[in-house]
């Protein structure tokens, strides 16, 4: 029983203590700091099968967009299989622009794009290795896939 009454005693202090600091806390605005959203989050993984490098059919290369608004921010991962040799380009466009958020070979490559303009983003793959590769891309944010209408 004192036991008992010794740990009340001591959550009413803590409880206290902890609401005492908070008001002595002061409000500082970041009102950019938070984002709202018109669509909900999602997230995705995209297996990317491409053909061995100068496939007749043009199958070593193919390009996967999503569709974003300006603001809207996705995360994402691509991996490639390892020795594979795939040129990759992360980027952007519109009916009057095009950027490019980087341009790569390599294994693996990870990152975040805030969309700054309305259209479609996303990357355009090669496949240079002698045999098919496939590449994996988790995508999750703010985005509409570009084949969803």
């Amino acid at each position: 029983m004192r036991f008992a009454l010794a740990a009340a005693v001591a959550l009413t202090l803590l409880a206290a203590q902890s609401a005492s600091a908070q008001s002595e806390l002061k409000e500082t605005p970041y009102p950019e700091a938070a984002r709202h959203h018109a669509t909900a989050f999602r997230t995705d993984t995209i297996k990317v099968t491409l053909g061995a490098a100068k496939d007749a059919r043009r199958r070593d290369k193919t390009e996967y967009a999503v569709k974003m608004k300006p603001g809207d921010t996705l995360v994402y991962s691509l991996i490639m299989p390892k020795g594979s040799d795939v040129y990759h380009e992360f980027h952007g466009h519109d009916d009057a622009q095009v950027t490019f958020y980087k341009k790569e070979t390599g294994e693996a490559h990870h990152g975040s794009l805030t969309a700054p303009f309305e259209g479609n983003h996303g990357w355009y793959f090669e496949n240079r290795t002698a045999k098919p590769v496939v590449a994996v891309l988790k995508i999750s944010g703010f985005y509409e896939l570009a084949d969803e209408e």
